[in-house]
């Protein structure tokens, strides 16, 4: 996250301390950038973005699937997609806004940042309260632990 943030940052000061300030986009005509490469800011940028996506997506489908119940599961899945692409549905209506107040790159790519680390902080807070299943009474176990305790009476 940190990552996306920093990048246009750096662009953006190289590009000012060479070939001047670039914040009149209407004036650019696509020569400012001959000399310098900023393809290599990306590619950090890519990697981490697909490692975090190779380590969480299949690992988070995985819990939705063991976590929820057996009738349970192929709902608790689309709803694991449906976070993911309620993500992107953020951007789109994000963007627009901060295409038309102007803001430079580098701070909507910080504002998307925040976005996340807010979410992250979201998720720790969720994680610290949840219960996994294995440790949760069930209405199972309650009508189990319920015939038990009438069978023990029964027997006196």
């Amino acid at each position: 996250m940190v990552s996306a943030g920093i990048a246009p940052t750096v662009e953006r000061n190289f590009l000012n301390a060479n070939r001047g300030p670039i914040e009149d986009a209407a004036k650019y005509d696509g020569t400012y950038c001959a000399e310098c490469s900023s393809g290599w800011l990306q590619v950090p940028q890519w990697f981490l973005l697909s490692l975090g996506e190779a380590f969480f997506s299949p690992t988070g489908v995985q819990f939705c699937y063991i976590e929820s119940g057996r009738q349970f599961r192929a709902v608790s899945t689309s709803f694991w997609l449906l976070a993911v692409s309620l993500g992107s549905i953020w951007i789109l209506i994000l963007e627009p806004p901060f295409v038309a107040s102007g803001i430079s790159t580098s701070t909507k790519s910080w504002a998307y940042s925040g976005i996340g680390m807010f979410g992250f902080a979201l998720y720790c807070v969720i994680a610290y309260f949840y219960v996994p299943r294995k440790n949760r009474a069930s209405i199972n176990e309650a009508a189990r632990i319920a015939k038990e305790a009438e069978y023990s009476l029964a027997q006196y």
